[in-house]
């Protein structure tokens, strides 16, 4: 810790390693930081008074409840997947260290400046986490059915490496990556993907008797309820979906899949 003052080890919060480094960085930094993400000018993200748990929680029974009577569903069943002193959402960050330009030494960086961040959301707990987890469950199959999804990416050099070379001539391989993909997921969008999806391979899930409509309505309970607690405050994410929320994956993947095959049919 040599070169830090006694008041700035007095806040530091924030450790990063790497490989060959590590910084430190004080909680006002951390909090700068994330501020542009919690604007409440900003078009993704309005800031909230009102408290919502209690609500949520309630809707969240309320629909469970209705499922379950129309799946007639055991009452053990009912009770586990009912939401009970619950809490919000909160936001912390990831930064993306690997995000630097390799052939810069990191020493020369203004790192907190330069530093990448993806805000994940742990919805640990949170009103929506069961039935987060029920969807979750259900569609998580679906993701056989995307041949571009890598379930693993050791598998994935497997195969290559188990292609003749006759197989790889005259190939060219390339990486592609979208820019805050699930902030810039269309929410409404990606549940009819999903549902598209799961209507097609309905047979190959196991839906524990609900139906698609049903799915439906949990799909857009989770996703459309989008609230979080920053720093005691509360906000509303407006568009996108959570990183963090568990059926957030699946649904991100389907809806980057979906245009490309409807593209290729054209």
């Amino acid at each position: 810790s040599s070169g830090i003052n006694a008041e700035s080890q007095k806040h530091l919060s924030d450790m990063t390693s790497q490989e060959a480094y590590t910084y430190v960085a004080p909680t006002t930094t951390r909090q700068n930081r994330i501020q542009p993400i919690a604007n409440p000018s900003e078009v993704s993200y309005s800031r909230l008074i009102n408290r919502v748990t209690e609500r949520l929680e309630t809707e969240s029974n309320v629909l469970w409840t209705e499922i379950s009577r129309m799946c007639n569903y055991d009452s053990k069943t009912v009770d586990l997947f009912k939401s009970h002193n619950t809490q919000l959402p909160t936001i912390y960050l990831i930064q993306k260290t690997h995000k630097f330009d390799c052939n810069v030494l990191v020493s020369d960086v203004d790192i907190i400046s330069n530093c990448k961040i993806r805000p994940i959301v742990s919805c640990i707990n949170s009103p929506s986490e069961k039935l987060a987890w029920i969807v979750k469950s259900i569609l998580s199959p679906l993701l056989n059915h995307v041949p571009s999804h890598l379930s693993n990416i050791h598998t994935h050099l497997e195969e290559l490496q188990n292609m003749s070379h006759q197989q790889l001539s005259g190939l060219s391989f390339f990486t592609a990556d979208v820019t805050a993909l699930y902030t810039n997921i269309n929410i409404s969008g990606c549940i009819q993907d999903l549902i598209t999806l799961t209507e097609e391979h309905w047979e190959d899930l196991d839906t524990w008797g609900l139906t698609l409509t049903h799915i439906h309505k949990i799909l857009e309970f989770v996703f459309t309820n989008s609230y979080f607690t920053y720093h005691s405050r509360l906000y509303l994410q407006k568009i996108g979906l959570f990183m963090g929320c568990q059926p957030s994956p699946i649904g991100a993947i389907v809806r980057v899949y979906i245009p490309a095959v409807m593209a290729t049919l054209r």
